[in-house]
């Protein structure tokens, strides 16, 4: 393909992804298999030197627009569960990683926690951490741990108790090795900062 066409083409789709009835409107299916590909069209070796009027820097801008617009235009709890499908699919890619990774911690930035559907979030999460520690162990220090902690952080403040509730109703049953252990630890932190909190204070709040 041209690489004329192809910068057309790309920026064009770009524009398209900056329109938030477009974005809103797509299928998770769909959704997960354009940010999918947009991701690994990014991997391109070489990509942004290609053209000798930088097409290909433009190219990887118009890609890179496409996603930011994507994960801040779809629904917020089926980005998030197309982002940790991804990140676990590609998890042995280190330049698909970091791109995922980026894409996760913009929505991280963005998302409140009363958009959060805790049971969609935590069955993502689950999802995840099974299928990665099928064939390697759980860095706990990875960037993608960090932003699952917080965003369990976000919905324990909100949501409190409900959260393992849900938990328990919903992933107990299933072998898991962090997840209980991350809502616990966050739920005491959450409860210790509240208890922490003169009771005047609480009171003044209300």
């Amino acid at each position: 393909m041209p690489l004329k066409f192809t910068k057309y083409f790309l920026n064009v789709f770009a524009t398209l992804c900056t329109s938030k009835s477009i974005v809103t409107a797509m299928k998770q299916p769909t959704a997960l298999q354009v940010l999918e590909q947009l991701i690994l069209k990014l991997q391109y070796e070489g990509l942004n030197e290609l053209g000798a009027n930088s097409e290909g820097k433009a190219m990887m801008n118009s890609l890179e627009v496409s996603i930011v617009k994507l994960v801040g235009g779809c629904d917020t709890n089926t980005i998030f569960g197309i982002l940790t499908e991804i990140l676990a699919k590609y998890k042995a890619d280190s330049k698909a990683t970091s791109t995922i990774i980026k894409a996760l911690t913009q929505f991280n930035n963005e998302v409140e926690a009363s958009e959060l559907d805790i049971q969609k979030t935590l069955l993502a999460i689950h999802r995840y951490l099974s299928q990665v520690q099928a064939i390697s162990k759980i860095d706990e220090e990875s960037k993608e741990v960090a932003i699952f902690k917080t965003i369990l952080n976000k919905l324990i403040e909100f949501r409190k108790g409900l959260v393992l509730e849900v938990y328990m109703n919903s992933i107990g049953m299933h072998p898991d090795l962090h997840l209980k252990q991350w809502i616990n630890l966050i739920f005491k932190s959450v409860n210790s900062h509240i208890s922490s909190i003169p009771r005047k204070k609480i009171l003044n709040n209300k």
